[in-house]
């Protein structure tokens, strides 16, 4: 079965009528959540023993003119997709489902103990869609900012995604652990030459200082360092 707008719409309607969220759904599909992202998007393909399981739950939301009696006399759904190629129809990319955790537990992590992926995973109680239209970087994981302490740079309740297992680059925006007398997690832009430099984006905290210091010297400034992939933010929900 390829999925069509008629599936998608019924699989979100489906979970709304239930109050129910994509991860309940794999759970009662026994498949992983990557699963129903995959099901939401046109082109992408169900496998019958899966369809069978997925199509009593969804029939009622689906356009009942496309509902027909199969050969074998049970109810079947003909998508809109049938005999249309692959090549118009398949999705360029799969979103990748990366691990949220608070500002405060990414202050936590040491860089000693584990990678920034296990930790984040393990610290994870939700998770946002990522889509990579290359390969994913490294130790992927996202902050909420709760609050407008990182205006005007980053608006609130921005959904921040940094590389954590990832090097920055010149001119790179950055979350970082600082060590010195500042001690915090912070955004800055990271600037580098034959010294580097961390220009902190405006925060609660009010650090405005620059830190600046010798590439010989950075595991006395940094605790950990990390590159911001992108943000987003859902301005109405």
């Amino acid at each position: 079965m390829k999925v069509d707008s008629n599936i998608i719409a019924a699989i979100n309607d489906y979970l709304s009528a239930n109050e129910m969220p994509a991860s309940d759904l794999a759970q009662k599909m026994n498949v992983k959540p990557p699963a129903i992202i995959k099901w939401r998007k046109i082109g992408c393909g169900i496998t019958p023993p899966r369809w069978q399981k997925l199509f009593p739950l969804i029939k009622q939301y689906l356009p009942k003119d496309r509902i027909f009696i199969n050969d074998a006399g049970k109810e079947e759904y003909q998508d809109t997709l049938a005999g249309v190629p692959d090549k118009y129809t398949a999705p360029r990319y799969i979103p990748a489902m990366i691990p949220i955790i608070s500002i405060e537990d990414a202050g936590q992590y040491d860089s000693l103990v584990e990678s920034f992926d296990s930790y984040a995973k393990s610290k994870s109680k939700e998770s946002a869609e990522f889509h990579a239209k290359k390969e994913l970087p490294k130790g992927m994981f996202a902050i909420r900012l709760k609050d407008d302490s990182w205006m005007p740079s980053i608006p609130k309740n921005a959904l921040v995604f940094v590389a954590g297992d990832e090097f920055p680059a010149d001119g790179d925006m950055v979350m970082v652990k600082t060590k010195a007398k500042h001690n915090n997690t912070i955004l800055a832009i990271f600037k580098t030459g034959k010294a580097i430099t961390l220009k902190p984006i405006a925060n609660s905290l009010k650090i405005t200082d620059e830190i600046k210091f010798e590439k010989s010297e950075a595991r006395k400034f940094i605790e950990w360092i990390g590159p911001v992939v992108c943000y987003e933010v859902m301005l109405r929900a």
